[in-house]
């Protein structure tokens, strides 16, 4: 359950994981300045709210916009895969919500009550349940974020067997194919924490 007393041990469990992870691999860099500053600055459309939304939801969404639906940070695309023309639309659905779920635990793996986005988690979970229903896939906010909690720590945990299986529905895999889609996601999730921890409330 998201903000429940054992995702706070959980969330240790992953950070200490992960770093015991990402010594192996080198870092895409510090978050660009751009990505940062839309994520405090905004500008998102919040249609979606019926009131105006608060500052918790607006952050929430700039997150979304700025690190999943943008995905300017090491995107990596069906065509670097060797994905076959027919499977790129199914890769492409599939890689929004791994983004989803990585961004999820991202954002769980520092909100801590001392930086002050244990709101903004909460907020970005309704939103992710909200954007997946609109694609056909229904679940709860505690059902989603046991999902994306068990698939990053099976990512983390076993990279290059997680990469298979992910690939696996796209044909064949060549084990360099597997490496590099490892390695991206290992990156992706580390860079979007400290891209979070960059715009969280002063």
């Amino acid at each position: 359950m998201v903000g429940g007393g054992g995702a706070k041990s959980r969330q240790l469990g992953l950070e200490q994981r992960a770093c015991a992870n990402f010594v192996k691999y080198s870092w895409y860099g510090p978050p660009a300045e751009d990505v940062i500053r839309a994520i405090i600055d905004g500008g998102a459309d919040m249609g979606w709210f019926k009131k105006k939304p608060s500052w918790e939801e607006q952050l929430a969404q700039n997150i979304y916009d700025g690190l999943v639906a943008h995905n300017d940070i090491g995107d990596i695309t069906a065509l670097k895969l060797r994905i076959p023309t027919a499977l790129h639309h199914a890769y492409q659905n599939k890689i929004v919500l791994q983004r989803e779920l990585i961004s999820f635990v991202a954002l769980a793996s520092v909100a801590n009550p001392e930086s002050g986005l244990s709101p903004v988690l909460l907020a970005y979970g309704n939103l992710l349940v909200h954007k997946i229903a609109d694609r056909g896939l229904q679940m709860s906010r505690d059902q989603l974020w046991s999902a994306a909690y068990d698939d990053v720590q099976a990512m983390i945990a076993s990279p290059l067997g997680w990469a298979q299986r992910w690939l696996s529905e796209f044909g064949d895999d060549p084990k360099d194919d597997s490496i590099l889609f490892a390695r991206h996601c290992l990156l992706l999730f580390e860079t979007y924490k400290q891209t979070i921890e960059k715009t969280r409330p002063r």
